[in-house]
């Protein structure tokens, strides 16, 4: 089922450029905002676009594609989809497979269109068989890899129409109704684009505040509830285990709470943030963190647009900027993440880049005990100072990674006094960020280095 979401100029001229975000051009030559965004690698990144002046449920089958990390993108068109055409979701595999789920704006039903170029031409699939019933709504669509996939639409018949596919969608299965749950009432749908999927794992969300999760690809699913009746409006998760949800009112579409999950969905516990929390428009988990998430869109409680993050797995948020318009939110890893905005024109605006990162997962962040370590000046050119302190004799290792994992820099000291007042030359680097990483008695302590 769609969400209707209507934007004015007066939303659009609020854009200007922030600290951490970094706006980029969409291309688009008409007014676009973007509604949802899929990496498949720091490279490649598919973005789908909504009508930003008629709104989200206006027809529109525009996109816009980045193979450079979001610098620069094309703006395009899946042309050979109907003109009554508009965006449910799309599924990406890498940069040149993708898959295009629309539903009708005329009529019930919907279809599938498939790139395996980079989206200069598209093929359609399950014509005729896939989402063709006389109430048919197609929701959400997702592929692991080139081959497997699962797409997902409101109830049929008393069922959810789910199909799988093992073959790129050259063909299509539909799931047994005995091997999904039955919907609650006539009015359980899912939502456009609310899923998540990690490993062989895929959750997605209900307008009654149920989770519908399988394990094994789309052949058997679970019902799971969450302890609330409003719309399960964005998911997201960490592992296999590790949730959010964010939940919103079925009238107005607005937030209502924040839940968490550590047991893949069964049980969900409320842990909604008490400021600096920016709903509707997008929440996820950064991806080779711990606990991270970056939330998009609007504050209720200051009444203003903006972004934020958590660090420690959505008690506690922390601004990132309060007056700008953040859509759809989606990082690749730690360091590589996009929002998206509203274009003015093809020059300007559309896409935010994250420039800034997060500690990366795998580093503990406790000190060894008794210890004290400063790095400074941080930010600062390249060449920094640092000393460790600490009341045990025990060898020091100390490395230095970029933004993606590469090994920058390495050194070991054979105790304490080695480390007290020494530098670290990182001026031949490029500007950004970078993760220093020191082990000592079995302990790990992270540090965030920026080089301007």
């Amino acid at each position: 089922m769609k969400k209707l979401i209507l934007f004015t100029f007066l939303i659009i001229i609020s854009i200007a450029s922030r600290a951490q975000w970094e706006s980029v051009a969409t291309g688009f030559s008409t007014n676009r905002g973007i509604h949802q965004i899929v990496p498949t690698s720091t490279d490649a990144v598919w973005a789908t676009a909504f009508d930003a002046v008629n709104g989200i449920g206006t027809k529109c089958r525009d996109y816009c594609r980045s193979t450079d990390g979001g610098q620069t993108w094309s703006a395009l068109k899946v042309n050979e989809a109907a003109s009554s055409a508009n965006w449910s979701c799309l599924a990406a595999a890498d940069e040149n497979n993708a898959w295009a789920l629309f539903y009708k704006t005329t009529a019930a039903g919907g279809w599938i269109w498939h790139t395996t170029d980079g989206g200069a031409t598209w093929t359609q699939q399950g014509a005729g068989e896939v989402f063709a019933g006389s109430t048919s709504f197609p929701d959400v669509i997702y592929f692991w890899d080139t081959d497997r996939g699962v797409v997902v639409g409101d109830p049929l018949n008393g069922e959810f129409e789910i199909y799988t596919t093992s073959d790129g969608g050259n063909t299509w299965a539909e799931v047994d109704g005995d091997n999904i749950p039955d919907p609650l009432s006539t009015t359980e749908y899912g939502l456009t684009r609310c899923y998540a999927a990690h490993d062989n794992n895929f959750w997605f969300g209900t307008f009654s505040g149920r989770v519908l999760k399988t394990s094994d690809y789309g052949a058997t699913w679970t019902a799971y509830e969450t302890g609330s009746s409003d719309v399960v409006q964005f998911i997201t998760f960490e592992d296999d285990n590790n949730g959010w949800i964010e939940m919103a009112d079925p009238t107005t579409f607005e937030f209502t709470s924040l839940l968490r999950t550590t047991d893949g969905g069964a049980t969900w516990t409320d842990i909604t943030p008490s400021e600096n929390y920016y709903a509707s428009y997008g929440v996820t988990y950064v991806p080779k963190t711990t606990d991270v998430l970056v939330s998009s869109g609007y504050n209720y409680a200051t009444s203003t647009f903006g972004s934020s993050y958590s660090l420690d797995g959505g008690l506690n948020w922390t601004v990132i900027d309060d007056d700008v318009v953040h859509l759809a939110v989606k990082f690749f890893n730690n360091i590589t993440g996009w929002s998206g905005g509203v274009n003015l024109d093809a020059y300007t605006d559309g896409m935010w880049k994250y420039t800034d990162g997060f500690v990366a997962t795998g580093v503990n962040e406790v000190a060894a005990s008794g210890s004290k370590f400063n790095v400074y000046p941080n930010p600062g050119n390249g060449l920094f100072y640092f000393s460790f302190e600490t009341e045990n004799s025990e060898p020091i290792h100390m490395t230095i990674t970029d933004a993606v994992g590469r090994m920058i820099w390495d050194n070991n000291y054979k105790d304490k006094s080695q480390t007290w007042l020494r530098s670290i030359d990182l001026r031949g680097n490029s500007k950004g960020v970078y993760f220093l990483t020191l082990e000592n008695n079995g302990q790990k302590t992270s540090q965030k280095l920026v080089i301007e």
